[in-house]
Formats: structure tokens, sequence, C-alpha cells
């Protein structure tokens, strides 16, 4: 390299394909103006791995992405050149990183995307890059916003709940990155600010860590029980009536540690929980070290532009389900969760609009394979798996069930329980007898198998006698079998 040439201490690496990078190595200073240095010439290498395949200098008002890719291209490996899908998915690679050719580059990528049929695994995995597990409750709020534009969709609201620092917010937040950010509104809101604000239908609104209130839990029944239309609001302003619209379309993604809202309320959302395992919390704890060790093996910023460029290729539609009554489930079954089933196949129907087919009015047609990925979702909701769709239990709850699922029928004393539970007293509480300042219920109220008693011991003589009162359940396992057997599941009768 000739005199003058100065090594940059941060060398520019671009990436062309997994193993190929063409790095910026040094700079050659031009004559300052104005006081300013000014680099008039760059020098580049092309390398596999350490093998240097080609290096070439180029002056910066020449420089582009598009001459440098010239440039690089006849030096590629001949197992790339000869590969018309390896070729494209390298100069795709490369123009994602320049800003002059991000934009189309994103769409480009977007679109082959798209066409496979493949948009919601992308945008998953994409996720996965920066949020550790939580795949349902990802996968189900990536389906809520999808339900926005099926038009026959009574769309898809979410409960996520869980102990502080499960990733309820993370979660969310990584979702939210990736949709188009002019249709997402993360705020605390009073109980009327949706009226007065501005905001598009089909805006995903996230309430994170925020109470309801009961004025605001009326406002979520209204946006679902009228989904496709605005709710209107009449109120006086200088005493003069004023009539405020809500907005159409709009899901509510609700963060809580705790479910939050009353029965009602939550009989609307799907109901999930974080994942609160050892193996969860040891996976988050080496996701935090690994990324503070290695701050580029995040999501690179491109891929959001890709998610997003995704979303600009998906239109309203309205999705028929020709195998609709062949669809069966309890006969107990809440009538909005069977709503919420159809919403999550619609939209994954939706997501795969280019392998799905159309009627002769244009509607597309869902597949049973939509069917299954709703299943997929909501079944082990129905059986306290991940969620609890059905009873509405709270995480804990549902360990409390689960551990006496376990034992013979007889007496088991609340320490035992709080103890093989994990739980403190008011957890406990809250499991057996629900939230009554919300209107909650808990295990009391929907398992037939569960008593409360109370016993109490005495020791010591007359003189010093002492009285001990102790709290449990009698449990009877054969009430509890019989109860439990009524299948929850949504299936596809032949």
């Amino acid at each position: 390299m000739d005199e003058g040439w100065v090594q940059l201490k941060q060398p520019v690496l671009y990436a062309i394909s997994d193993d190929i990078l063409m790095v910026r190595t040094a700079e050659l200073p031009g004559e300052p103006i104005e006081g300013i240095g000014t680099a008039a010439e760059h020098h580049y290498e092309l390398r596999d791995g350490s093998k240097l395949l080609h290096e070439w200098d180029t002056t910066t008002d020449t420089e582009s992405p598009q001459q440098l890719w010239a440039e690089a291209v006849q030096y590629l490996p001949a197992d790339i050149t000869n590969d018309d899908g390896a070729m494209w998915e390298c100069r795709n690679t490369f123009f994602r990183q320049h800003a002059t050719t991000e934009r189309a580059a994103n769409r480009e990528l977007a679109q082959r995307i798209y066409d496979s049929g493949q948009m919601l695994e992308y945008l998953c995995n994409s996720c996965a890059a920066e949020h550790v597990g939580d795949e349902t409750a990802i996968r189900a709020m990536f389906l809520s916003y999808a339900s926005t534009r099926v038009i026959n969709s009574d769309g898809i609201h979410i409960s996520i709940s869980g102990s502080a620092g499960t990733g309820k917010s993370h979660a969310a937040l990584r979702v939210i990155d990736r949709i188009p950010q002019e249709y997402t509104l993360r705020a605390r809101l009073s109980d009327k600010a949706l009226y007065y604000h501005d905001i598009p239908p089909g805006t995903v609104i996230l309430m994170d860590d925020q109470d309801l209130t009961d004025d605001f839990q009326e406002l979520l029944k209204v946006a679902s029980t009228d989904w496709s239309r605005e709710a209107t609001y009449r109120t006086v302003n200088n005493g003069k009536p004023v009539e405020l619209k809500l907005p159409a379309r709009c899901p509510f993604w609700v963060c809580k540690a705790n479910l939050n809202g009353d029965e009602q309320v939550l009989d609307r959302q799907l109901i999930i929980w974080t994942d609160e395992s050892v193996e969860q919390k040891r996976a988050i704890q080496d996701a935090i070290l690994q990324l503070a060790s290695d701050p580029d093996q995040c999501a690179k910023q491109y891929d959001l532009g890709v998610c997003r460029a995704l979303w600009e290729l998906v239109q309203d539609t309205v999705v028929v389900v020709p195998f609709a009554t062949r669809i069966t489930c309890d006969e107990q079954m809440d009538p909005r969760n069977i709503k919420l089933m159809i919403a999550l196949l619609q939209a994954h129907a939706l997501l795969r609009a280019p392998l799905r087919e159309r009627d002769l009015a244009g509607r597309l047609i869902a597949e049973v394979e939509d069917f299954q990925a709703a299943c997929n979702i909501i079944n082990p909701l129905l059986g306290n798996i991940g969620g609890s769709q059905k009873l509405k239990l709270s995480s804990s709850g549902a360990r409390v069930l689960a551990y006496l699922a376990e034992q013979p029928s007889g007496e088991v004393m609340f320490s035992g329980i709080r103890r093989e539970c994990d739980i403190s007293q008011a957890q406990l509480s809250q499991a057996l007898y629900g939230r009554t300042d919300r209107g909650t219920d808990g295990l009391l109220a929907v398992c037939p198998a569960i008593e409360i008693i109370s016993q109490s011991t005495t020791t010591g003589d007359e003189v010093s006698r002492k009285t001990i009162g102790r709290k449990g359940i009698r449990w009877s396992k054969e009430t509890y079998t019989a109860w439990s057997s009524k299948s929850g599941a949504f299936f596809l009768r032949v």
C-alpha cells in the first residue's frame, strides 16, 4: 500500500454471505478543505474466511453499493456464482446493508418470503434472535395484528401474565418492533384517552404494567364486542355536546404480573403465561451474558425493515372456513373461545395467502393446516398449559391444581401446598379464592373437587393450654378425574 494510507481502527464490514465479507480497511486522506480532512479513497478487501480473494481502491466520489458489488462479484467462489439462489441471497444481503439500496432490497426479500408462505416463520425467527422463549405468545401476537387485516374477523386480544423479570414486556416490544410503527401505541392511558386521540383503525394498543380501571375495562369490552365498527362516546365540552369515536379493529395486548381485568374482560382475551421454569430463567441469564460479550450477535437492524416490508404485502381480505361445521369442541365451551380459535385460524390463513386458493368472490379459502396452527396455540391454553383459556387461572393457580391432581383423595394442608408449589401465602389465597377486587374466580369457584377445611390442635395442660389452627383442602381425586375428563380442546370431525 502506498505512503499516506491510514489504517482504520474499526474496519467497516459488509457481509456478502455467511463466510464472505467485504472489509474497508484503510483510507487515503485528500487535501484539507477549510480545515476539514476528507477521505479521497478507500481500500477494500474481499475475504472468504481468512483467505484474501481480491483487494482494490475506490474513490468516495464514485463509490456506490452497485459499483462495489460489480467489483466484488467477479471474484466470488464458483459455488455461489453458479447457483442462482445463492447468488441472489448474496446480492440481497449486501444491498440491505446500504442506505441507498436497503429499502428496495428489503422489499425484494420480503416478497420472496411472503410468496413462499413463510412470513409468520420469518417474523417469529427474527424475534427469537432477540428474545428467549415465549414462542406461543410471540406467534399469537403476530396473528393478533394479522387479524386486523381479516375483514370478517372478531379480533384477538391478548393477556400475558407472569412474575416480574420473566419477559412479558420484552416479548411484546420485540413483536411491536416488527410491525408498522404507525399502527402501534405504547403509552399509559387514562380511561377515555383513546376517544380523544387520533388513532388509526387497526392499531395495536399495548397496556404494559397498567391496572385496568373499571371504566377502562368497559372501554375494552366495547372495543371487542363490536370489533369492526367505531364505538361512539358522547360527552359535553364547554357546555356543548361532543361525539367522539373509538377506532375500530384495535387489538389490546395487556402485560401484567397478575391477570388484569374482571371475568368478562378475560373472556375476550387469549390468556398466556410467560415461562417461569428454572430452565427458562437460565436461558435468559445466558442470553444476557452472551449479548454483553458480543453485542453484534443480536438481530440486525435491517431485519426489522424486512419484517415491516412484509406487512406492506398483506391485504385486507375476507377469509372463509369451508370446513367450519366439522370443528368440534366441548359442549360447555365459551362461545368467545370459539371466536378466538376462528380468528387465529383466519389470521394464519391470511399470512399464508400466496399458498391459499380464492373463491369466485375473491375470498381467501382457509385450509385444515390453518385450523391445526390455531389449535397448536389455543388447545394447550384450554388445558392450563402455558396459559389458562378455560379456567382463567393464574400460573400459581395452575401449579396448585397440577400438584393436587397428583395427590390421592384426602386432606392436603396449605403449608404443604406452598412448599411443594413454591408460592407465597398471598399467591395461594389468590389461586384458591381469586381476586374479589377484580371480579375473578379462583379454584374454589371452578373445581368441584376442592373444599376448604380448618383444623385445630390443642397442646399443654389446663394451665398452659395452646390451640394452633391450620387450614387445608379436602381433595377428591374421583371428583377431579370426572370433572377434568371433559375435553376442552378443539378437533376436526371426519
